[in-house]
């Protein structure tokens, strides 16, 4: 019986290590990932922009193109935020020390107050564009009456 409790506990033991060895490895997939998220948003959101100002150039400016631009950025900024926390959530996890939690600890309020900062201006500007949308409808009905 004492030699089945052994193998067990060193079968929990080997499957731990397997666990860490590929957390360890998917970290700096994840780290990539979330930064790439950003800077594809950023691009983007840059080609998008050029888009703008050639139509403003044109003259066909349209308010709504900054206010796409500025949403579909925040929510690239967002995602790629999110995976950065996660990356930080396992680092801790495998390394745990004060010194990293209290990092931890502080990346996370960072990027939380980043993230709850542009999910409000995102509503915002939802909000906005119903409100244009509305405005526009109800000129239209009364133009057609």
């Amino acid at each position: 019986m004492l030699f089945v409790a052994e193998a067990f506990s060193g079968l929990a033991v080997g499957s731990t290590h397997i666990v860490e060895s590929a957390m360890e490895l998917t970290l700096p997939l994840l780290k990539a990932l979330g930064v790439l998220i950003i800077i594809w948003g950023v691009l983007c959101a840059a080609i998008r922009l050029v888009g703008m100002e050639i139509k403003l150039l044109q003259g066909r400016p349209h308010k709504r193109d900054a206010a796409v631009i500025r949403e579909h950025l925040g929510y690239y900024l967002i995602l790629g935020l999110e995976f950065l926390i996660a990356v930080d959530i396992i680092e801790t996890l495998l390394h745990p020390d004060w010194k990293e939690l209290g990092v931890l600890a502080g990346l996370v309020v960072l990027r939380t107050l980043m993230s709850f900062s542009l999910h409000w201006e995102l509503k915002g500007i939802e909000k906005d564009q119903l409100s244009e949308e509305q405005a526009a409808g109800a000129s239209n009905a009364s133009d057609n009456s």
